[in-house]
């Protein structure tokens, strides 16, 4: 059901979450949210360009209520897309640390150890021309990542006392 919208006939009465306006249609749905949403897309343009001339401080709000709701995501995902943008290609996928956590059974694959904090790694580093993508990331502990810096993969595994999980 779209946001705004009532979930019976009881509560037409009540403010719209979005506007707080009141007038409804009988179906449920506020009157000046449904003719907002049948605006033509560059009307609907210039309605949330005007919003958010007159709502700045309500929309900065918001963005850092979301921000900090889903920090994980803007820290590790976004920085690593924003870093691809300066020149690598690939982008990785919102759900990458937990596949990731569960394709490593939450265990760092050089050392073993539980992936209480972790950092996203490539395998191939981007400076040696390693790609943005799904398959090129890893989760390391923050200290084996260190360790590993822009290392290439077989140099890694060269200085390594064991043999990693899963290679």
């Amino acid at each position: 059901m779209p946001e705004g919208c009532v979930d019976n006939i009881n509560d037409t009465m009540k403010p719209c979450s979005i506007c707080n306006s009141t007038d409804r249609f009988p179906s449920g749905p506020c009157r000046p949210c449904a003719k907002r949403r049948a605006l033509s897309a560059e009307s609907r343009r210039e309605y949330q360009r005007k919003w958010y001339e007159e709502n700045r401080e309500k929309h900065n709000h918001r963005q850092r209520r979301h921000r900090q709701k889903h920090r994980e995501k803007y820290a590790i995902i976004y920085s690593n897309n924003k870093r691809a943008r300066r020149g690598v290609s690939g982008k990785l996928s919102k759900d990458i640390v937990q596949r990731l956590m569960k394709q490593q059974e939450g265990l760092c694959p050089c050392c073993q150890r539980d992936l209480s904090d972790y950092h996203i790694d490539h395998i191939m580093p981007i400076t040696l021309g390693g790609l943005n993508i799904d398959e090129n990331v890893q989760l390391l502990l923050p200290e084996c990542n260190l360790k590993k810096g822009a290392m290439h993969p077989d140099d890694w595994l060269k200085t390594l006392d064991h043999k990693p999980r899963g290679g």
